[in-house]
Formats: structure tokens, sequence, C-alpha cells
């Protein structure tokens, strides 16, 4: 499966990623990691993403029916 990500900012620009494997995001407020974002494949043609926190390192996986 061909995996995509699209991201858009408060003016509306866009830039998009694509992997086969994973795609990974970080998201920071300014030097200060807040969050790691991982969305892989799930076997199943939806994906899952992994998110981990930098407060206490502890990660999450969220299954595309789990929101």
């Amino acid at each position: 499966m061909k995996l995509y990500a699209t991201m858009v900012n408060s003016k509306g620009r866009k830039e998009g990623i694509g992997d086969n494997e994973s795609i990974a995001i970080t998201l920071s407020n300014g030097k200060i990691n807040i969050f790691d974002l991982t969305f892989t494949d799930d076997g199943e043609d939806r994906g899952k993403i992994e998110v981990m926190t930098y407060y206490n390192g502890e990660k999450t996986v969220i299954g595309y029916c789990e929101i």
C-alpha cells in the first residue's frame, strides 16, 4: 500500500509526502519536540498511527476505527 500525508499550515500551504513503508512526523514547539506521529500499513488497506509523546516517552497506537 502506498501511504500519503498532506500537511496544511494556518496559511493554507500544503506539503505532501509519500512512502511504501511508513511516514513519520515530529510535532514541536520551537526547538522542543512534543509528539512523534508514525503512519504505517496495518495489513488491511487502512493504516494505523503510532503516537509518541516526549513528555514521558509513552506510545499509543490508534487504529482506523478507534477514533
